[in-house]
């Protein structure tokens, strides 16, 4: 389980698991119960939060954070 860090909430660190592990935006939705545009509203404000542009950034920023 990753700890909470970069000021993420705890339903953003969820979906950040599915990102690092590459899932799409609609598999991620069917998991969590919830509509893929929530999905990419919680995506835009990990990004943000990370200061990233994508998913590989985000990527990154994890694994540098320590988050992954």
């Amino acid at each position: 389980m990753l700890t909470l860090r970069a000021d993420l909430t705890p339903r953003e660190m969820e979906i950040l698991q599915f990102i690092c592990r590459n899932e799409n935006v609609h598999n991620i939705a069917r998991v969590l119960f919830i509509a893929p545009r929530t999905v990419n509203h919680h995506i835009s404000n990990i990004y943000e939060k990370m200061n990233v542009t994508n998913r590989l950034g985000c990527y990154i920023e994890a694994q540098r954070i320590g988050l992954i």
